[in-house]
Formats: structure tokens, sequence, C-alpha cells
């Protein structure tokens, strides 16, 4: 098979909106990542998925330290973190002022619709919907815990 072959299966392949909207967010949540990291310990993980027979998008960030004691304070800060870079909460300027949940309603919206973004109702309806089915965790990993710490919840719950 040469290059010319994979190219034109790849042209004929179709392409859904959930999978678009997928590889977005798995990007979005590979950058956040990032943010979660303390040096000199391991670069946190992130993994986002479609479970088919929940019906529901699971977003996670695995954060490990061989140095640090976690506690579940820091494990909803992480989160906290997780949620507002995943979703470039602050980075985008709207004219009204929005709470962070309706700014994370807002860009899952825009991650699942076609663009140009369609109607401001449409991309907010779209968003509200899949808030409620995407669930977002985060889990810390330490050799000074004696067991990983993990905390989590559904966008629709974010407040």
């Amino acid at each position: 098979m040469n290059a010319d072959d994979v190219f034109d299966r790849l042209k004929s392949e179709p392409v859904t909106m959930l999978d678009f909207g997928l590889k977005r967010l798995r990007s979005a949540a590979l950058q956040a990542s990032r943010k979660l990291a303390q040096p000199p310990d391991h670069a946190p993980q992130s993994r986002v998925v479609f479970d088919v027979d929940k019906r529901e998008i699971q977003i996670q960030f695995f954060v490990k330290s061989a140095t640090e004691h976690f506690t579940d304070a820091m494990c909803l800060q992480k989160r906290e973190i997780a949620l507002r870079e995943t979703f470039m909460i602050g980075s985008t300027a709207y004219v009204v002022p929005l709470s962070d949940a309706q700014r994370i309603i807002r860009r899952l919206g825009v991650l699942f619709t076609h663009e140009p973004a369609e109607s401001p109702k449409a991309v907010r309806a779209m968003g509200e919907r899949i808030a409620q089915s995407t669930f977002l965790k985060v889990t810390l990993n330490s050799a000074k815990n004696a067991a990983p710490i993990v905390c989590g919840g559904y966008l629709h719950d974010v407040r």
C-alpha cells in the first residue's frame, strides 16, 4: 500500500461531531494536564473517553508524586485547575457576565457543534445536554498516601 492509498482512505472516512468534539476535548485536556504539574514530579496524564454503555464522556486526570502528601482539599484544588484550564475559563470575553458553569457549558457546546459556531442558543443547548453526561475526575497518587485520592463530578454540577 502506498501513501496515496492511506490518504485516499482517510479522506473517505466519515467524521461525526462526536468524534470531532472528543478529539478537541482530548487536546484541551492534554494542555490542561500541564498546569497540574508540580516539579520535580512526573508530568500529569489525562484521558478522555466516551463510554458507550453509560452514554457518558469521561475526562480523567492522573497526578503522581513521590514526595507530596495529597489531601482531599488538594484534589478539589487540582480539579478546579483542570476545569479552568480544560474549558479555558477566563480566556474568552463575553458581552455579559457569566459564571464558571455557564462558561463550561458554552465551551462544551462550541467543542461539539459545527464551525462557524451555530446560534448562541443552539450552542448553549448542546453544551447543557453534554454537561449532564460528562464526568471530570482527578486521581492523585503518592507514595506518602496509603490509597489514591479521587475527586470528581458531572460538569452540570459545577457552580
